[in-house]
């Protein structure tokens, strides 16, 4: 555990989530009495808003009110199941395919007949739900159940927000916390809700406010067509001896996630031998335990 005068420069602190020591109990949540307004069961139109970072996205749930809402992910595809009027596992072909290690923007908003999904501010796909006449829910709602991951924003709206206003909620525009029902800002005020409601946010077993740094890491592929070079390399990493690579490694074009790298270098391994290689320099996140004092 680090003190707040040891973070480190670039680290910021964030909502951890997951599977810990005890199961799938490691989530945060605050009662439904602390938003007396808002309903997920379908009832009324809201907005929700939040910057989260996956660690694995192989199943389980961002926001959930118990019995009548769930917005997840599950096998990296996003899905809400809403008991009794909402169902919806959205296209990877609209909305995309969730990979770890990388930071998302990720907006609802339901308008009492239309559910509209956004990715970093632009709006993916919108489904028609047929909601219930008369039915609310009471339940508390909870953050991160059975899902590893990182939260650096939450927010709630007991209305649902136009599409430029969606587009805003990353940066200090027109709507502010006293427009929301709930807003937290992890990384910068830890568990402190900034909304009129001054939610008191509960976290459950092992989640918690962590120190987030980013960590980079080489991923590479040796040619397959070079005679027992993968078992060669494979005797390195057994003999806990660092691999060194000598030659000449280039950047080639890609997208803003990652460094493409390719090129012909010498294997330091036991017997060094000359093999194209090509891999990517990707950025990974890494938590460190910090005094919970808010």
């Amino acid at each position: 555990m680090v003190k707040e005068s040891e973070i480190r420069s670039g680290a910021f602190k964030a909502l951890l989530t997951g599977y810990g020591m005890l199961g799938p109990f490691d989530y945060a949540h605050f009662p439904a009495s602390s938003v007396p307004e808002l309903s997920l069961a379908g009832d009324k139109p809201f907005t929700f808003f939040t910057t989260v970072c996956f660690k694995n996205v192989q199943g389980g749930a961002i926001l959930t009110q118990e019995n009548s809402f769930c917005l997840g992910v599950m096998d990296g595809e996003l899905y809400v199941a809403a008991v009794d009027w909402c169902a919806v596992k959205f296209s990877e072909y609209t909305v995309g395919k969730f990979t770890t290690d990388h930071w998302y923007e990720l907006a609802i908003v339901y308008d009492g007949s239309l559910l509209s999904v956004y990715l970093n501010g632009e709006k993916k796909d919108t489904f028609r739900c047929n909601p219930p006449k008369g039915k609310a829910s009471k339940a508390e709602l909870l953050i991160g159940k059975k899902l590893d991951a990182y939260f650096k924003t939450f927010r709630l709206f007991g209305k649902a927000l136009s599409d430029r206003k969606v587009s805003q909620l990353s940066s200090s525009g027109e709507i502010t916390p006293e427009d929301s029902i709930a807003w937290f800002d992890f990384d910068q005020t830890g568990r402190k809700d900034r909304s009129p409601n001054r939610v008191e946010l509960t976290t459950k077993a092992f989640a918690r406010i962590v120190l987030l740094h980013p960590v980079q890491q080489f991923r590479f592929n040796v040619s397959r067509r070079y005679h027992n070079v993968e078992e060669m390399v494979i005797e390195q990493f057994d003999s806990s001896k660092p691999i060194s690579f000598t030659g000449l490694i280039g950047s080639k074009p890609d997208d803003d996630t990652h460094t493409q790298l390719t090129g012909t270098v010498s294997l330091g391994t036991p017997k060094p031998v000359m093999c194209e290689l090509e891999g990517e320099i990707v950025t990974l996140w890494e938590s460190t335990d910090i005094p919970q004092t808010d």
